[in-house]
């Protein structure tokens, strides 16, 4: 009897981290001026469905998150300055700007106007260049916010495995692009959460190192951890749009 309640717990756990796109096993967090919620729809879908993805802000003109599911997309809309969703100032993003050949790669979405900056709306500093994340257990945060009313930004904290274990379980991949990284409590993000940033300490300041590409999105414990573009091997692609010497490929 004990072992058909267990297994029927586990049942339940699935379906509900399934049917929630959202971080799960996560903690409410303060606000962080650089996290940005997308919403978007799709030219191929319903256009009257709307759809979530997360960002963070990198200039006064851009968000980085990843083309994931919304290449093709249009009604870029760019919620930041609120750790609580219904306080968040909205903006408009007028293009999608893909860094990487594949479909899931990072991609930067252009505002309309610049950004309004202030306490509460800041762009996070990247890693440099030769920062690569990737050494075991080295620990970084995430972050979501489910697409409800009224609600709060929550964070998981994961940590990072060996390049040679990411390569493991994701065959096919380059290690120099990705990192991997994972909650032993299986906090983890799911769909809606894809784009967010993966930031690690330096020296004191919160530094943008990884955007959330595939999570396992699962609280029981799973086979493989979540995996992250890194933001460093896309630096200096990333700086050349940003500083205008590159245009870049646009959705």
């Amino acid at each position: 009897m004990k072992m058909r309640k267990s297994v029927i717990f586990i049942a339940l756990t699935l379906m509900v981290a399934s049917s929630v796109d959202a971080l799960i096993l996560s903690e409410l967090m303060n606000h962080k001026p650089y996290f940005a919620r997308i919403t978007f729809r799709q030219v191929e879908g319903n256009p009257a469905v709307v759809l979530n993805k997360a960002g963070a802000i990198v200039s006064s003109r851009f968000v980085l998150t990843t083309a994931f599911y919304i290449a093709n997309s249009f009604d870029f809309q760019i919620f930041v300055g609120s750790a609580f969703r219904d306080h968040q100032t909205q903006l408009r993003g007028i293009q999608l700007i893909g860094l990487s050949d594949r479909p899931d790669g990072p991609a930067l979405i252009q505002t309309e106007f610049p950004i309004p900056f202030s306490p509460n709306i800041q762009p996070i500093r990247m890693v440099p260049a030769d920062r690569s994340i990737g050494m075991p257990n080295e620990e970084g945060m995430v972050l979501g916010m489910l697409p409800a009313a009224g609600e709060r930004l929550r964070a998981v904290f994961m940590r990072s495995i060996s390049s040679a274990n990411c390569a493991a379980y994701y065959p096919g991949r380059n290690v120099d692009e990705v990192f991997c990284a994972m909650d032993s409590t299986r906090g983890d993000f799911c769909n809606d959460d894809r784009g967010t940033a993966f930031t690690v300490l330096s020296r004191g300041e919160e530094m943008l190192a990884g955007i959330a590409l595939e999570g396992v999105c699962n609280p029981v414990p799973a086979p493989r951890p979540s995996l992250f573009v890194s933001v460093a091997f896309f630096r200096d692609r990333i700086n050349d749009i940003l500083e205008g010497r590159q245009v870049g490929s646009s959705n």
